[in-house]
């Protein structure tokens, strides 16, 4: 009872830094819709399509066994409201008594999330899980919320109709502090990319010491009048049964994500700078296609020639910025 109310506690304390009313400090935020489902898993089982459980993939429209970050830049239409987020975003599927239910879309929020003073944009590539596909019990960064209830730390077994649609939420914590050498996991020698930030003081394990943003994923599904999740189950890896590969399920429990970064650079390292980085600003989804840094401060006078140490700037004739 101890553990679980320890877990719950701090549950608590991340969806209330995650739902504070206002602006969030250094927050910005991309919803992808629902692309496709496929059984495949590029970063667990890179290169064996049909091998892995069924997954609902958002972002990047190609996602698929092959998927890296040569590949998703070869192929950049994204679901996402942000054109410069060529992302891969995938979850396991859900089904309950009903029947499978197809997810809305996921929004994900871009959190600084602690107290230092600047994140460092996430790698190019950077690929990462989140949550425990075998999870049997409440987990820290995982949270689950029905409209008109809020948050919960155990999955609900169903959601109020309200005005005719009952509305059920998964959200996932991702890992925040990248190892700074492995741009993806190596599960043949047990190497973890990433770790979690400490929730005391937000500094990040000493072998892991790149603080990037943290991913909230948001991830929305639609269960209409009927708001029933008793015995509501998660994809899981297939298995052979009698020489036949057999889908296998388990509980809300085991919700999971994955994520590879096909971010633009330079949208990205804006959103990093301007939002993340930039005191008490959340940009939302306000983030431009193309974006280069300013090098210096100049102008140009009627013969074409730069000025860049001057105390002063001209736009024009006779116009001056101070």
């Amino acid at each position: 009872m101890k553990k679980a109310t320890s877990l719950l506690r701090l549950l608590l304390l991340i969806v209330l830094a995650a739902t504070t009313t206002g602006v969030y400090a250094g927050q910005f935020s991309v919803q992808c819709a629902y692309s496709h489902t496929k059984p495949d898993d590029s970063i667990v089982r890179y290169g064996l399509p049909g091998l892995a459980m069924q997954h609902d993939f958002f972002g990047n429209r190609s996602t698929d066994a092959f998927s890296d970050l040569a590949k998703l830049n070869v192929n950049k239409a994204t679901t996402c409201n942000i054109t410069a987020d060529a992302s891969a975003y995938w979850v396991p599927q859900l089904k309950r008594a009903a029947g499978i239910v197809v997810p809305d879309f996921q929004k994900t929020y871009y959190q600084k999330n602690t107290e230092l003073p600047v994140v460092t944009a996430i790698p190019q590539g950077l690929e990462m899980l989140a949550g425990d596909h075998h999870g049997t019990a409440a987990n820290p960064a995982i949270a689950y919320f029905c409209q008109n209830v809020g948050y919960m730390a155990n999955p609900p077994t169903s959601c109020p109709v309200v005005n005719d649609n009952a509305q059920f939420d998964i959200v996932i914590y991702f890992p925040d502090c990248w190892d700074g050498e492995h741009i993806k996991p190596d599960f043949s020698s047990g190497v973890q990319n990433m770790a979690y930030h400490n929730n005391k003081d937000g500094s990040c394990p000493e072998a892991y010491p790149i603080k990037i943003q943290q991913l909230q994923l948001n991830l929305q599904y639609t269960l209409g009048n009927n708001g029933d999740l008793n015995g509501a189950q998660l994809s899981m890896d297939p298995i052979m049964v009698n020489g036949v590969l057999t889908p296998q399920w388990g509980s809300l429990y085991t919700a999971h994500a994955d994520f590879i970064n096909a971010w633009k650079p330079d949208s990205l390292q804006y959103a990093t700078d301007n939002c993340s980085n930039n005191g008490n600003t959340a940009c939302s989804s306000d983030i431009p296609t193309y974006y280069v840094k300013s090098g210096s401060d100049t102008w140009l006078d009627s013969g074409g020639t730069p000025h860049n140490a001057d105390e002063k700037l001209r736009v024009g004739p006779g116009d001056i910025i101070s």
